[in-house]
């Protein structure tokens, strides 16, 4: 019964229905395959099925050849023929138009604007049947605007129709995208919806414009360039725009028709490089999303690329380019939007709504431009209006930010200016009478210290070195000379104790192994001292080089050995070496107490110690010696410690490997030959062989050797070594061999059997950057060890 019904309810509309139907094929009723027409309008919709189509690939054909066409090569118009996209080919729309009795004229309207070249031909048959040829006609972008029939921004044709049907045929190609929509109007109906029209496209370019403005101003405002790329945004916008609905042809350039297509991709590229530059700037991808970032500019370049192609070279092929690169792009940007998002930045929110509304209102146009939907009014002002929509988003979210930074920054410094007024009013006098408390009592330590701590190194180099004291007497005399360092950095403090406490740093090339060797043997009486043994470990990753501050780094490791030192007792000490991705990596570890996890981040404080420390020898002052030199070098200093596990102090300092011809040698003084030279001076000629592959070493060895009385030869390696020795004069005994095993070639220290039999007779002495355990001497031959190792045994 429901049915029933709902039947009966539905059976006078279909009766209606069918009578319109009826109705309106009866007035359309004219000439078989025509389009009948009585003056009223005739949309796209019901022009379509009459139309047929052909395809020109040569893009040459004239309308003579293509009336000569078979039937079989037109084809039935349908909404994908007619949006061809980016084509060579021209196109051949073909239909017939027949009007009432009494003589009417409508127009015929082409969209979209941006057609490049538009045709119109058509014959009109007589009364006896016969067929004329009528005047054809032009539009498109092709001529210049005043030439156009109708004054139009569409392309637009004027038709006088009567009885007699009338053939027309219209030919339509471009280097822009291709699409056809035609439709036929009453002239004052047309000329009322153009009207239309621009007022609505005034109204949107007057919005584009003021925002434009705005941005400009709060650029030069506020000295942001973001607002100025969003600037240039819209006005590129603006144009690209107005050139799509023709606007910019009929107003700004109506004689440059090449331009006024090259004028379209060239605007678009510029708005999207425009956008790009500003998302990037807000949104700080250099700084916060790298890799995108690159990723980004490389595609802007490429688009850029597209821009140059779109205006100077092939239009069609830069117009496609430059599609993929502004689609890759952006994926690209919304990529960056919501990374930006989940990172917390507070614009990220407002650029992700404004490209999501660009995608939605670009997405008509886009889908036009490739020929897979037909063109609308959609795809005309959807990508405006919901561009400036994201525009506006993005501006108001600008200034609110900026807003909210200004008072919040007033705040702050309101806020600072008044806890530091209390703070310096305190702290004022305060710190005067620390200052100079702090300068008498330095002042005071190096007067009082510096005197007999000179005499102390003045008497050392006095004393004449034998075997049991040599140690000691090196152990004194460098540990005084570095005491004198230190009291003349308190007494340069003590004069301008506002200074920046920041050592100073002199890095050069520098013998790493030696000097972690000799700091080794000076530090061996300082921890004999508390019962403990020193034991230096390197490995065999440092190079030989490295170019580093000597001083300061033997300073802070003197200073970790002697903490390392003062709370171990009868146990063992550490020192490693290690060199790693361009890093020197040192550690100091004892068996000492430890230091309790909440202390460990105070110890490096000034004037702090650790619990347990009572009653020990200091001031708190080691260790922040140590991080601050540490630090000046671009290193950083960490402790791993337990309580009852000892510490151990780990180095990291970022030190480039050096040429071993850089290293400055120590000079030597005259001195200590005299004990060496004194039974064989102006005895017969000693005779010494350098083997070493580096110059400068070989010169410093050389030199040094002939303060010990030698006559020196010199070799790079084993071969030349061989040669050298052939020229040794008649009667003559080489005595010294003198070798850095380094020079040896991949033999290595297995190749010094080698060298010792060129000369069999000569005593075998190393020196070497790489020394090894059991080694004299180590490079760079230290004073005291090197005549040391000259004197002969038993000497």
């Amino acid at each position: 019964m429901r049915l029933l019904r709902r039947l009966c309810w539905l059976a006078p509309a279909l009766t209606f229905a069918l009578a319109l139907a009826l109705l309106g094929s009866a007035r359309a009723q004219g000439l078989p395959g025509c389009v009948a027409t009585d003056g009223r309008r005739l949309d796209a919709a019901a022009l379509t099925p009459h139309l047929r189509v052909l395809e020109d690939r040569s893009a040459q054909q004239s309308w003579a050849q293509v009336q000569g066409q078979p039937e079989a090569a037109w084809r039935p118009a349908t909404p994908a023929t007619l949006t061809p996209a980016y084509s060579a080919s021209a196109f051949w729309l073909r239909w017939c138009v027949q009007g009432t009795a009494a003589p009417q004229t409508l127009w015929l309207q082409l969209r979209p604007a941006r057609l490049e070249q538009v045709q119109l031909f058509a014959r009109q048959r007589l009364a006896d049947g016969r067929w004329v040829d009528l005047p054809p006609q032009r539009a498109g972008t092709d001529q210049a605007f005043d030439q156009r029939t109708l004054p139009l921004r569409d392309s637009a044709f004027a038709l006088t129709l009567g009885a007699q049907p009338q053939e027309l045929w219209l030919r339509v190609a471009s280097r822009s995208a291709l699409a056809m929509e035609l439709s036929l109007h009453p002239p004052a109906e047309l000329l009322r919806e153009e009207q239309a029209r621009l007022w609505a496209d005034g109204l949107i370019a007057g919005l584009s414009l003021l925002l434009m403005l705005v941005s400009a101003m709060l650029a030069l405002a506020w000295r942001e360039r973001t607002y100025g790329y969003i600037a240039l945004y819209l006005m590129a916008v603006f144009f690209y725009e107005s050139g799509m609905r023709g606007s910019a042809f009929m107003l700004f350039w109506p004689q440059a028709t090449d331009w006024a297509v090259r004028a379209l991709a060239s605007f678009g590229v510029l708005a999207h490089l425009s956008e790009v530059a500003a998302l990037m700037r807000l949104l700080e991808t250099a700084r916060r999303q790298p890799r995108l970032h690159r990723l980004m500019l490389g595609v802007a370049a490429l688009d850029a690329l597209a821009l140059l192609v779109c205006v100077f070279g092939d239009y069609r092929l830069g117009t496609q380019l430059a599609g993929l690169c502004n689609l890759s792009q952006g994926l690209l940007m919304m990529g960056a939007c919501l990374r930006a998002v989940a990172q917390g930045l507070p614009l990220a929110h407002a650029w992700t709504l404004a490209l999501a509304c660009q995608f939605l209102g670009m997405m008509p146009r886009i889908l036009s431009l490739l020929g897979w939907q037909p063109h609308s009014a959609l795809a005309d002002y959807g990508p405006p209006l919901v561009g400036l929509l994201g525009v506006l988003i993005v501006l108001l979210a600008m200034v609110a930010r900026m807003r909210q930074q200004r008072l919040q920054h007033e705040q702050a410094l309101e806020t600072a200016v008044q806890q530091r007024t209390a703070e310096l009013a305190a702290a004022s006098a305060l710190a005067q009478a620390s200052d100079a408390a702090k300068g008498r009592l330095l002042g005071y330590l190096g007067h009082d210290l510096r005197a007999p701590l000179a005499s102390v190194v003045q008497l050392t180099r006095q004393l004449q070195p034998d075997r049991g004291f040599e140690a000691d007497r090196r152990a004194i005399e460098h540990s005084s000379q570095l005491l004198l360092e230190m009291i003349d950095e308190l007494q340069r403090f003590a004069r301008a104790p506002e200074a920046s406490a920041a050592p100073e740093l002199l890095p050069a090339p520098v013998y790493i192994h030696g000097l972690l060797r000799e700091l080794e043997q000076q530090a061996q009486a300082l921890v004999r001292s508390g019962g403990n043994r020193l034991r230096l470990q390197i490995d065999a990753s440092l190079p030989p080089v490295l170019a580093v501050d000597a001083r300061r780094l033997r300073q802070a490791l003197f200073n970790l050995l002697s903490n390392a030192a003062k709370f171990t007792r009868e146990g063992c000490i550490d020192l490693r070496a290690a060199y790693r991705e361009g890093q020197l990596l040192l550690s100091v570890i004892d068996q000492g107490p430890g230091i309790a996890e909440a202390d460990q981040a105070l110890v490096f404080e000034p004037f702090v110690r650790a619990q347990g420390s009572q009653g020990l020898p200091g001031l708190g002052l080691g260790l922040s010696i140590v991080r601050q030199t540490v630090q000046a070098m671009g290193g950083r200093i960490e402790l791993h410690s337990r309580l009852g596990a000892g510490c151990r102090f780990e180095l990291a300092i970022p030190l480039a490997s050096a040429q071993e011809s850089e290293v400055a040698w120590p000079p030597l003084r005259e001195l200590g030959m005299l004990g060496l030279m004194g039974e064989e001076a102006g005895g017969p000629a000693r005779w010494a062989l350098v083997l070493d592959a580096c110059v400068a070493a070989r010169e410093a060895l050389v030199e040094r050797l002939g303060l010990a009385g030698y006559d020196c030869m010199q070799a790079a390696d084993l071969m030349q070594a061989q040669r050298v020795l052939m020229g040794l004069p008649a009667g003559a005994v080489l005595e010294l061999l003198l070798v850095e095993p380094l020079s040896l070639g991949s033999a290595g220290r297995s190749g010094l059997a080698a060298a010792q039999a060129l000369a069999p007779q000569a005593r075998l002495l190393c020196c070497s950057a790489r020394p090894e355990a059991g080694d004299a001497l180590y490079k760079p031959a230290p004073e005291a060890l090197w005549w040391a190792a000259l004197r002969p045994a038993g000497g």
